[in-house]
């Protein structure tokens, strides 16, 4: 928006992101047609909406498909990828409905709710100046999108907070009861009704009952006790964004600043809540929203900047954009080129950054000598009875990398 889509040569230079973008919010499947229904793409995704009356059977589904895949037997090959077949369904379901669909979804309620008046005082839709709002079709189809917007919006925050993982959210407890109670008439999975799911679905947003899911080590998407944060903000920065894109009453100025307040907050809430405990993959986060910012403030000064005083202005910022869009890009590609081109022994050298000692309990296995309270493999012995081959500490660094691994 702004200055990229008006200056010719920054508009070339922004091109790849943007396709990237209109890709990723399905932005081909907005194609209007004015000769068909009005309100056909509305009822398409107010369909999408009502989706919410079959998660409790892809719940069930699921539960049943992972008691069956864990009770049975490791040879039974079959039974287990049978199983797990009917466990990718439905997650691919939720995710699909949930997460990819989500941004769509409320651009086109935006739309429907872009009422602008004309030189009558008439409100009319701002896709569609035949249409005037609130009467007739128009009034039916915003009431059906805020009454079924409500439960799907509620209805993805709970997939988001559990981040789709559907056996965390049918063992996860509201306060000290179980979210999904077992079903007292079988003992053969978990009361799941489309009762209980709305109960479940707005009372975990009240500030005096949390949803709380069980604690799983997943090695470096371990996550921390706030990740629930950062899943919410995120869910709810789709709703928005989705929202300031289809208004264009706002303006471009107004529009940006937004996008650049909603990149701003998930940076921050990253930063003070991270959702993982690795270190790497937090730093990977932390870029990626840092990207996001950067990127976004970028086309903010270019909208607000001289762009009619210095021509080179505004293509100058489209190159920094891009620079930020694709920093994290070029980062993970970076590392995989050391990884793939670095020599191993100095690979090894930057990882073990201190020196290594041959422990004597360990069957000559390598451990940092600070722990096992040896010397450094160049410092002299004190005293020379102390000192016995095996006791030697060892420095792996470049160079003696090849002698270290014979002396091992």
């Amino acid at each position: 928006r702004g200055s990229f889509t008006t200056d010719t040569q920054a508009k070339a230079t922004v091109m790849p992101i943007a396709a990237l973008t209109k890709l990723s919010v399905l932005e081909p499947i907005t194609v209007r047609s004015v000769n068909l229904f009005p309100f056909w793409r509305t009822v398409f995704f107010l369909m999408i909406t009502l989706m919410v009356v079959i998660c409790p059977n892809v719940l069930r589904t699921y539960y049943d498909a992972e008691r069956k895949y864990e009770q049975g037997a490791a040879h039974d090959l079959a039974n287990r990828k049978t199983q797990m077949r009917r466990k990718i369904r439905c997650y691919i379901i939720s995710f699909l409905l949930f997460s990819v669909l989500v941004i769509p979804t409320f651009e086109e309620f935006a739309v429907l709710l872009n009422c602008q008046a004309d030189e009558t005082g008439t409100k009319r839709m701002a896709g569609n100046e035949d249409t005037i709002c609130y009467v007739g079709w128009h009034l039916v189809m915003t009431v059906a999108a805020v009454v079924f917007g409500v439960f799907y919006l509620a209805c993805g925050l709970l997939f988001e907070t559990v981040n789709f993982n559907l056996r965390s959210l049918m063992e996860s407890k509201l306060g000290a009861q179980a979210a999904f109670p077992p079903d007292v008439k079988c003992s053969c999975g978990r009361a799941v009704t489309l009762r209980r799911l709305t109960y479940v679905m707005f009372r975990h947003l009240m500030p005096d009952l949390n949803l709380e899911l069980p604690k799983v080590k997943v090695g470096v998407f371990t996550e921390t006790d706030w990740a629930v944060y950062s899943r919410q903000v995120r869910f709810v920065s789709k709703v928005l964004l989705a929202g300031c894109d289809k208004f264009e009453a706002l303006g471009a100025s107004l529009q940006m600043t937004a996008t650049t307040c909603i990149a701003l907050f998930n940076l921050l809430i990253i930063v003070m809540f991270p959702p993982l405990k690795h270190p790497r993959v937090r730093r990977m986060l932390e870029l990626l929203h840092i990207s996001v910012f950067f990127a976004s403030a970028t086309a903010l000064v270019a909208l607000w900047g001289p762009s009619e005083q210095s021509p080179s202005f505004t293509p100058a910022l489209a190159v920094v954009y891009v620079i930020f869009a694709f920093a994290p890009l070029a980062h993970v590609a970076a590392l995989a080129i050391r990884r793939r081109f670095l020599p191993a022994a100095t690979r090894r050298a930057k990882i073990f950054d201190e020196p290594l000692c041959v422990s004597p309990a360990s069957s000559g296995q390598l451990a940092p000598c600070e722990r096992l309270g040896r010397i450094a493999w160049d410092d002299p012995c004190s005293d020379e009875g102390a000192c016995s081959p095996t006791e030697l500490g060892l420095r792996r660094t470049a160079a003696d990398a090849q002698e270290l691994d014979a002396a091992t």
